[in-house]
């Protein structure tokens, strides 16, 4: 096997809104705890929200007198502006809601449910549909048994719907929460560290594999999740990489292994650039939340001028 490196260093500053998004977590968890202060105008809320240091559920979120209040290692008192609100669903049923988006920075849309089984439906702005089959870039979807999500990193501005279907529910509906943030958690953060490696998994003198190592800070404990699309010079897409790991407090690097094959088959000659970046905090089981993203036209990172044909 051969690997062959080289490494480059960027160096600059994203502003960001941080947040706490509320999502059940595991026993020895936090679970962030939000005052709402809304404009009726605008749908967007600010939220003032503290930790709350024993297992409970979003119908808890806005009991006026929790009983304790306990900031994690890390942990600080945030502001967020936000969309969010309560429905309850019968059999069979759609429900609506809509939320303005401000701006393209990332946006999280969640819905959480305490049993049978939800779905989730985005339409943007411009009348496009967005549903978890669909394949896009700049889309990131998951779920669990009561909660899915998106993370759309460049949504449109303006005023998005959202809709609530009842898939599986007993006969008297299903309660819910929806919620909507434009923000980021201080769990990691892209330290702006990348390096590049390709490697020839079988010595044939062609590569099945192009990897992007990004570097993360780390503050949380904490599994973690990152994803990429690599753009052709063309600006098309030619592939994604996603890599999953759990990391201690310190700096860290991630691996997005691009597959060669779909270099190949691109006929798209470099220099690639690795677009879409998003870094994730949390599991399936826990809830999972945004730590980062970044969906920069130049992308976040730029390859050596590969020939297409070196691959496979």
């Amino acid at each position: 096997m051969v690997r062959l490196c080289t490494c480059a260093v960027y160096f600059f500053v994203i502003l960001c809104i941080t947040t706490m998004v509320a999502v059940p977590l595991a026993s020895g968890e936090y679970i962030q705890v939000c005052e709402p202060h809304c404009c009726e105008n605008t749908e967007m809320c600010e939220f003032t929200c503290i930790f709350i240091d024993f297992p409970t559920w979003w119908l808890h979120w806005f009991e006026p007198h929790p009983p304790h209040f306990d900031f994690p290692p890390g942990g600080e008192q945030q502001l967020c502006y936000s969309y969010a609100s309560y429905g309850h669903v019968g059999p069979s049923d759609i429900n609506s809601h809509t939320s303005t988006i401000v701006s393209s920075q990332a946006a999280i849309f969640q819905l959480s449910w305490p049993g049978s089984n939800l779905d989730l439906i985005l339409h943007s702005p411009n009348g496009t549909t967005i549903n978890s089959t669909s394949n896009a870039s700049a889309v990131y979807y998951a779920e669990n048994t009561t909660f899915k999500y998106y993370i759309i990193l460049d949504p449109t501005p303006g005023t998005w719907t959202m809709g609530v279907k009842a898939t599986d529910v007993p006969p008297g509906g299903e309660d819910y929460f929806i919620l909507v943030e434009q923000c980021f958690n201080s769990d990691a953060k892209f330290n702006n560290n990348y390096a590049e490696c390709v490697t020839d998994l079988d010595d044939d003198g062609k590569y099945e594999l192009l990897t992007v190592n990004v570097g993360i800070h780390v503050s949380i404990p904490r599994n973690y999740t990152i994803s990429g699309y690599l753009y052709g010079s063309d600006q098309s897409m030619i592939t994604w990489s996603i890599d999953k790991k759990f990391f201690d407090a310190g700096e860290h690097i991630m691996h997005l292994d691009f597959n060669g094959k779909n270099i190949e088959e691109s006929n798209v000659n470099g220099p690639y650039q690795l677009r879409f970046l998003t870094l994730l905090s949390g599991s399936s089981d826990t809830g999972i939340t945004l730590c980062d993203a970044n969906n920069d036209n130049d992308g976040a990172y730029t390859t050596y001028a590969y020939d297409a044909s070196f691959f496979n």
